[in-house]
């Protein structure tokens, strides 16, 4: 009986399949001995030769290498200098920049480039000095204290406090005192970054108070002027006999009205028999 060319296709578990081996078998044992697979009938290859490859192809390949290959090495000759030593002349060197003048040419690089602008430090101020010293205040006057700022360029701020506003009070820009009551106070000038400071003290007095003026003949009682004379209204009581406007004025009468500077300005006289005079510009002081 005539034997078929078989092989295995059981890959990677038969030894026969993986070595591609060919068995000549039986037609009825087709079965692979090793592993004991179905075998199947072994493909026929086709053999290459070199009449299968068209020659013009061969031809242009080889051509191709050959041109290939001279540009190559014309290129190379180039760059190299043996093309211009095979000519007879002489190719001038490239020298290439040592490390120094790298360096140096990138430390001219740096120096063009334009400096970001600098910010500059404020001017504070060195020395601070209060123009006035200290001074005395009557309940409701005001004064404005100055100061000195060395240098005079400076850059600062300065406010002014009070160290009780109680007694004084100070506007922290102007400088400006006022006297609140009997007492005394520190006016302090502050800078507002080096930190500096000067004060001055301020007393506070009272107002001083002008005794009351009162007539030879008479008590008054009511509104007076800063010199204590009667100003406003008012009563002025009688207290010894005196003569107003040719009458006789007996103790114990009063002129009730609007006095004005140590004069009754309009009022009227109030008599004990209970008649009643009216009175202008009478003087009694």
């Amino acid at each position: 009986m005539a034997k078929i060319k078989c092989e295995c296709h059981n890959y990677g578990e038969c030894d026969i399949a993986d070595n591609h081996e060919i068995l000549e078998v039986e037609n009825t044992e087709m079965e692979c001995p090793e592993c004991h697979k179905p075998l199947y009938p072994a493909e026929k290859k086709k053999k290459s030769t070199p009449s299968n490859v068209p020659v013009g192809l061969i031809i242009g390949i080889i051509a191709f290498l050959i041109v290939g290959g001279l540009a190559g090495g014309g290129i190379w000759a180039y760059n190299s200098g043996m093309l211009d030593k095979f000519l007879g002349r002489d190719k001038p060197e490239v020298s290439r920049p040592t490390k120094k003048e790298t360096e140096n040419k990138r430390y001219d690089s740096e120096k063009d480039t334009p400096d970001e602008p600098e910010t500059s430090a404020p001017i504070l101020i060195e020395e601070l000095a209060i123009d006035t010293k200290d001074f005395t205040l009557t309940v409701g006057e005001k004064k404005t204290v100055t100061c000195t700022a060395t240098p005079a360029n400076n850059e600062e701020t300065v406010t002014w406090k009070s160290s009780d506003e109680s007694i004084a009070t100070v506007d922290a820009e102007t400088g400006e005192v006022k006297a609140i009551k009997a007492g005394s106070a520190n006016i302090m000038a502050q800078t507002d970054q080096s930190g500096l400071s000067k004060s001055v003290m301020v007393t506070v007095k009272e107002k001083a108070v002008t005794p009351p003026v009162q007539p030879s003949w008479g008590r008054y009682s009511g509104e007076r002027n800063k010199n204590g004379k009667p100003h406003g209204q008012g009563v002025l009581t009688i207290t010894r006999s005196h003569t107003i406007n040719g009458e006789q004025a007996l103790v114990g009468e009063t002129i009730t009205g609007v006095f004005k500077d140590g004069y009754v300005n309009m009022g009227k006289w109030n008599k004990l028999d209970g008649n009643v005079v009216i009175v202008k510009d009478l003087k009694i002081l």
